[in-house]
């Protein structure tokens, strides 16, 4: 059994989504990917400058066919699995989906003669379910790593500073920015006694594993991460190039390597040694584990984009944000809470109750005449009835006399709907009136709201 305690302790990732690659998710599952589940490849983006772990970070960039350049960030790949349904994402067998998708990548890693770039050893998965209805979506993210391959502390973590000499360390940086402007490498090698900083591709060669490193003097030779996070113990990131070393270079395992996790002050950075052991690692088909943790626990993350994706609370956003500018100037004392709890039955649904219901979520009559229309608030009942009083020249007419408005506005009272072809009735004569009467009735309504009785 390993000791677990001499073994070295790697700071994980964490991942970072940001709201702009939701909406290209769904925009992709939609339109291009629809009931295919096939693996999809994502670049993403590595920022370690300002924290104690690395982030993995990725956004509406990460389905381009390139990875995008960004200040201080490098480029890394992954591979999307969604599934159709809920039930599939649940119950799929988690590690067989890390240990087969990860070793699918190797294989395609190692099918070329060498790496184009070292950021390719830092990939992840993203595993996910969308609901495209209702907006939400189900993922994990995972960091692979071979399961058995364990790294054994040898000397203390010392700084950089300590280790060379104040000429030596100079020489270092000058070639180490050099370097860095001419390759962008995230894995490198650096040869102490050449002065040389070596690109993984120009020392380790895929088609014949037995070769690489095998004449290399590794008390002079030094594996080289850029860890810019605040923490001394190495992260994640060193864990993934050190399996790929064990992979690709299987006659150093049991040796004992130098290590450099290089920072912004390259005197701070953290240079110590370790031996790399292998368990039982099956170079064909390896086992692998980094599901990320979710506050602790070994599940899945979610998150739901409705409030800013869904169309009709978009429409309730831009509507309360007219209501609430109304209060800076025009009506200060207007009451949101009754407006936005208040319900209405609304009889008719025709062009008129829809205009109505458009704006308005007392009774309001909302009536079309030929050249006229009409809104009419009906009042309360009140406790004390009084006989109205009737102004001169108009007369009470009880409800059960009266009759459609458009047609007493043109003729007499009538069924506007009988005998009438469909061009003739009346919301369809005056259709952008209905839109002013509508309009009209809600501002009644909500006048009213305000009202203190």
């Amino acid at each position: 059994m390993e000791n677990k305690n001499s073994n070295v302790k790697f700071i994980p990732p964490k991942s970072f989504v940001h709201l702009d690659f939701w909406f290209k998710f769904a925009d992709v599952k939609l339109n291009v990917d629809k009931l295919s589940d096939a693996p999809r490849h994502l670049f993403a983006s590595i920022n370690s400058t300002s924290s104690t772990q690395p982030v993995i970070e990725i956004d509406c960039t990460g389905f381009n066919s390139q990875p995008t350049d960004k200040m201080g960030m490098f480029p890394c790949h992954g591979i999307l699995i969604n599934k159709n349904t809920k039930e599939e994402f649940i119950n799929t067998n988690k590690s067989k989906l890390l240990t087969d998708v990860s070793n699918h990548y190797y294989a395609q890693l190692f099918s070329k003669k060498t790496l184009e770039n070292s950021s390719e050893l830092v990939f992840f998965i993203l595993f996910s379910f969308a609901d495209l209805k209702t907006h939400k979506y189900l993922y994990w993210f995972a960091f692979p790593v071979f399961r058995d391959v364990f790294f054994k502390k040898g000397q203390t973590y010392t700084l950089l500073s300590s280790k060379f000499q104040r000429d030596k360390l100079f020489s270092f940086e000058l070639q180490f920015k050099m370097f860095l402007e001419k390759s962008n490498e995230l894995f490198f090698v650096y040869n102490s006694k050449e002065s040389r900083f070596y690109r993984l591709s120009e020392i380790i060669n895929h088609e014949d594993l037995s070769k690489n490193l095998k004449s290399v003097d590794l008390n002079y030779t030094f594996f080289c991460c850029t860890d810019l996070c605040f923490d001394k113990d190495p992260s994640w990131l060193l864990r993934q190039f050190l399996g790929y070393i064990a992979m690709s270079c299987p006659q150093i395992t049991q040796k004992t390597i130098n290590c450099i996790c290089l920072k912004n002050n390259v005197a701070s950075s953290i240079v110590f040694t370790l031996e790399i052991q292998s368990t039982d690692l099956n170079l064909e088909k390896p086992l692998w584990v980094g599901w990320e943790t979710n506050n602790g626990r070994l599940i899945p993350r979610s998150v739901d984009m409705s409030k800013i994706m869904d169309p009709l609370k978009m429409v309730e956003k831009s509507i309360n944000l007219n209501l609430t500018l109304m209060k800076w100037r025009l009506v200060p004392n207007l009451n949101l809470d009754i407006i936005s709890t208040t319900k209405y039955l609304l009889l008719g649904a025709g062009t008129l109750g829809c205009g109505v219901a458009r704006s308005l979520l007392m009774v309001i009559t909302v009536a079309l005449g030929f050249d006229t229309f009409l809104v009419i608030r009906h009042g309360s009942k009140s406790e004390n009835r009084v006989k109205p009083n009737l102004i001169k020249g108009f007369k009470e007419i009880p409800g059960t006399y009266l009759g459609c408005y458009f047609c007493n506005d043109i003729v007499a009272p009538g069924n506007s709907m009988k005998d009438r072809t469909l061009d003739q009735q009346c919301t369809v004569t005056r259709p952008a009136v209905s839109y002013i009467a509508s309009s009209l009735a809600v501002e009644l309504t909500i006048s009213l709201l305000q009202h203190k009785h």
